[in-house]
């Protein structure tokens, strides 16, 4: 089995457009593995190529689990064509406004907080859609990849047992990924003279670990969390049976 540094980052050769498409196969998870060509996380996938779609098609990647607002899928409707089976689960990553302007939070944990707290019928709906499609693959993203996306990434790595370390060691990833995106981005909003705050340009394993420790303190587990969302241990336990390959 690949290490999880390995197995972390977008091969160029896999797909054309998205910069952080990347599979969660292969990390260790309670009793086995996580199951390969089944799960998969994403940066926007407005930028997909032909290429791009026939590669998905051959890997019966065709389920899209699109978590961007309404406002972000409308100006950048991701490049599908038939064939494909497409859920829009919109979800906002703003901390809110005040005096019509954005406010920032001062960490990406202090963010993820917000997003658990606020998302938890749009988390359900992800999850029962994984159900659904009863083992075959699909795709999650967001705008990024980064931080609705990571969110997601790590509800179904800890429920099925992957170690924390390897869970913040994947989110970490993202800031890579996606560097060229985020230098243009910081340079767009210096010529419009926006301060934008650097923590909104990375992904520091730090905030992850943050991140699980609240979910620990609040509902003790990604379990505990899902639960809360209003899944049943039997459907917990049926999201395991499909991802995780028993050693």
């Amino acid at each position: 089995m690949e290490t999880f540094t390995e197995i972390r980052v977008n091969a160029p050769e896999m797909l054309d457009g998205p910069r952080n498409f990347r599979e969660l196969g292969g990390y260790p998870a309670k009793d086995g593995v996580i199951k390969k060509g089944i799960l998969f996380r994403s940066d926007g996938l407005q930028s997909l190529s032909g290429r791009d779609r026939q590669w998905m098609k051959e890997q019966d990647i065709t389920c899209v689990i699109d978590l961007r607002s309404e406002n972000e899928a409308e100006k950048k409707p991701d490049a599908l064509e038939d064939g494909f089976e497409y859920h829009h689960i919109p979800m906002s990553d703003k901390m809110g406004e005040k005096d019509g302007k954005e406010i920032y939070p001062d960490s990406l944990s202090e963010l993820y907080r917000l997003i658990l707290d606020r998302q938890m019928e749009g988390f359900a709906r992800v999850m029962r859609i994984m159900l659904e499609r009863d083992g075959r693959p699909q795709v999650f993203h967001c705008a990024v990849g980064k931080d609705r996306t990571g969110m997601t990434a790590m509800l179904i790595l800890w429920l099925c047992g992957v170690p924390d370390e390897v869970i913040a060691a994947d989110y970490a990833v993202s800031e890579r990924n996606m560097k060229p995106v985020f230098d243009r981005l910081r340079e767009t909003f210096e010529e419009a003279h926006m301060e934008v705050p650097d923590v909104l340009f990375g992904s520091p394993a730090e905030e992850m670990t943050k991140t699980m420790g609240y979910v620990r303190e609040r509902w003790g587990s990604a379990a505990g969390y899902l639960r809360a969302c209003g899944l049943s241990d039997a459907e917990l336990e049926r999201l395991c049976e499909l991802f995780v390959e028993k050693a």
